[in-house]
């Protein structure tokens, strides 16, 4: 977790915001190759399991927060 620790206490404030077509793409992305499965990535991104199905159905949409969180996540994923 020291590698989370880090980007969250950067000197930098990046935000990332996650245009709404690719929250989908990058969502398939993690639940296909990373170890976490629907239940386990909505809590790491504090939402529902039934917000992220939605998102994964193109009927709704993460919020600026949510999405830059995701991205975090992606950019951990990939660093590793």
């Amino acid at each position: 977790m020291g590698c989370l620790a880090e980007v969250w206490e950067s000197e930098f404030d990046i935000r990332f915001n996650c245009n709404k077509s690719a929250q989908k793409i990058i969502l398939e992305f993690l639940l296909t190759y990373s170890k976490y499965d629907l239940k386990e990535l909505s809590e790491l991104l504090e939402v529902t399991p039934f917000c992220l199905n939605q998102v994964l159905n193109d009927k709704e949409y993460l919020s600026e927060t949510v999405s830059s969180k995701m991205m975090d996540w992606l950019y951990i994923f990939i660093g590793n």
